[in-house]
């Protein structure tokens, strides 16, 4: 795989823990039971290190959403949409600009997700360098109202 991507910090971190896991399973286990442990091992991991962490994320980043507030995101990653999803069901009143780039386009795929797609206010394609110069001029845009 690193010749293909170089690896994430977190991907090499499961790579590890997989490999970890393989290494100590007994030798006596048939290859079924090896199979289930392994799968077990990997559901707990994906619990204790990703979802836990979203939702501690999720908790904390809701508390920071202000009514009024106008918040922007580049892409849409899971955490955010969870941040925003939440806020929403906590009826905040906020408007979202996602700013989006090819080739990827993954702020697009969240304007097409029913709920996200009733928060997010406004979607922009722009290069990823110019994300800057569009905070400050939403900031200016928007102080002045």
């Amino acid at each position: 795989m690193p010749e293909c991507r170089p690896l994430s910090v977190s991907m090499g971190s499961a790579i590890h823990f997989v490999k970890n896991r393989i290494a100590n399973l007994p030798i006596t286990l048939t290859e079924s039971e090896a199979k289930a442990a392994l799968q077990s091992d990997i559901k707990r991991f994906i619990s204790e290190k990703i979802v836990a962490p979203d939702k501690a994320i999720v908790r904390h980043a809701v508390t920071k959403i202000r009514d009024g507030d106008v918040l922007l995101t580049y892409g849409s990653p899971t955490a955010v949409e969870m941040v925003l999803l939440q806020a929403h069901e906590l009826r905040k009143k906020f408007r979202v600009l996602v700013v989006d780039s090819r080739p990827k386009l993954e702020g697009y795929d969240a304007t097409l997700s029913d709920y996200i797609s009733m928060i997010i206010t406004d979607y922009g394609m722009v290069p990823p360098t110019s994300v800057p110069v569009i905070v400050r001029e939403y900031q200016k845009e928007h102080l002045l109202v």
